[in-house]
């Protein structure tokens, strides 16, 4: 049983997915973005950092890369996408159209981006010591937002916040590794952009999922008939699940991951989930 994953922002890089830039995918995202998307992914590196054009790029290369794995092989036994990534996995699972998921996506990162310039976020990789806890002390706050493996947990708040735990982790004996993002994403700083995404879905079509797909905001399948509007709102302010995904889709009979993107940042995660699973990507499609 085959699974595909699908990465998130930070996946980045200039010149990725090079090979499909002349893919009908492409096309329809720059149609539909009004502008260049294969001139966007050889942007240079900070310019492609930037929110509102990574989550673009991203979701390109991995829609386009997509389309071609299952033009060869069809629907997977189970999807599951990481936080950008999991409106790659609703378009690739048949919930959204492709042009509706660039729309989406489009909408998603310029709602974000605008919000990290108008609240002061931090976001860090703790990397070992003690599991992290919400922390609050005046004005300052943190907690875990992405639950990646064992042993890995992002956490997002404020910079003095963020600053505390990290403290917390090097004292128990981890690391810490604060992220290149002004934003605390997946907390309660994007509510505003969560209400906003939630009513602009609603312009949107939705159908039921062709295909399992294991979701950010519980790890286990979404359900027919969600509300994916709220779902899309919800998904904005609560933590990424992906351990909690990866050991599900393991239990149901996955066997073999297939990352759907540039790099192999998921498959990284998922072998520390479990040695082994076969894991591959789509742009390197020998196993990892």
């Amino acid at each position: 049983m085959t699974a595909l994953i699908f990465p998130g922002q930070g996946s980045q890089e200039p010149g990725m997915g090079r090979e499909f830039y002349s893919s009908e995918v492409f096309a329809a995202g720059s149609r539909v973005a009004g502008r260049d998307l294969a001139a966007l992914c050889q942007s240079d590196a900070e310019t492609l950092s930037r929110t509102e054009n990574a989550q673009l790029a991203v979701f390109a290369v991995s829609m386009a890369m997509y389309a071609a794995w299952a033009a060869e092989n069809g629907r997977p036994a189970a999807m599951a996408g990481f936080s950008l990534g999991e409106c790659s996995a609703l378009c690739a699972a048949g919930v959204l159209s492709l042009e509706d998921g660039f729309r989406l996506v489009q909408k998603r990162a310029e709602l974000m981006q605008a919000s990290c310039r108008d609240a002061n976020g931090a976001m860090s990789a703790l990397l070992g010591g003690e599991p992290p806890q919400p922390y609050e002390d005046g004005e300052d706050w943190a907690v875990p937002v992405n639950f990646n493996c064992p042993g890995q947990t992002v956490i997002a708040g404020t910079p003095g916040g963020v600053a505390a735990l990290e403290a917390q982790c090097k004292a128990s004996g981890g690391r810490a590794a604060r992220l290149a993002l002004s934003g605390a994403f997946h907390t309660k700083m994007m509510s505003g952009a969560g209400e906003m995404l939630k009513a602009f879905a609603a312009t949107l079509a939705f159908s039921e999922p062709a295909a399992p797909l294991y979701t950010n905001l519980s790890g286990e399948i979404l359900h027919p008939g969600a509300d994916v509007p709220r779902h899309l709102e919800l998904h904005m302010t609560h933590p990424v699940l992906w351990q909690k995904c990866v050991e599900n889709m393991l239990a149901a009979g996955v066997t073999r991951f297939v990352e759907m993107g540039h790099g192999s940042s998921l498959a990284k995660l998922i072998k520390r989930i479990d040695r082994g699973v076969e894991v591959s990507s789509a742009a390197h499609p020998a196993p990892r």
